[in-house]
């Protein structure tokens, strides 16, 4: 009996292990800049196709110097972020040469619940000041928005990764 209950024990630790590890959450990074292929390139507007995780995509563009994203699901279907209003139509630029999903391992899968751009907001266009914002989007099966943007601080990368692993409960705020 006793053999037969450490057996069950030792078999009940290793798939909760397994469960566990297989639901590790990691970062990963698209290069906006070196991943990407330029899809329009017109006066005022540039935009960029880059490859995702999980199938999703993200369309990164300049739109009359505010600086935006789209992120498209494996279906297609398109999600704009839409920093300007985030920002209350200040100048943008991306900061960061990367996005950064925030992915789950399933079942041996990369699953995106979450996006953070780094994004330069400026007051003028003229004025090459900016301020370093985080802008933290959640990633669901019904809805793709912003959810969280982490100003400035000594810890302002954690803070927007603890953002983006709570996501998923947090309202969107456009």
């Amino acid at each position: 009996m006793r053999s037969i209950l450490f057996v069950l024990t030792i078999f009940l630790m290793t798939g909760l292990f397994s469960a566990a590890t297989d639901a590790q959450i990691r970062s990963v990074y698209t290069d906006i800049y070196r991943s990407c292929n330029t899809i329009e390139n017109g006066n005022t507007t540039v935009i960029r196709r880059c490859p995702g995780v999980g199938g999703y995509t993200l369309l990164a563009g300049y739109y009359d110097e505010r600086f935006d994203i789209s992120i498209v699901t494996p279906a297609k279907k398109e999600f704009l972020q839409n920093y300007k209003s985030l920002i209350e139509g200040k100048f943008s630029d991306q900061q960061s040469a990367k996005a950064e999903w925030r992915v789950k391992m399933v079942k041996g899968k990369m699953i995106p619940f979450a996006l953070i751009v780094r994004l330069g907001v400026q007051d003028d266009s003229d004025v090459p000041k900016e301020t370093s914002t985080l802008v933290v989007s959640k990633i669901s099966d019904t809805n793709i928005c912003i959810t969280d943007k982490i100003l400035p601080g000594t810890n302002q990368n954690e803070l927007a990764r603890m953002a983006a692993d709570a996501s998923s409960t947090k309202p969107c705020l456009l």
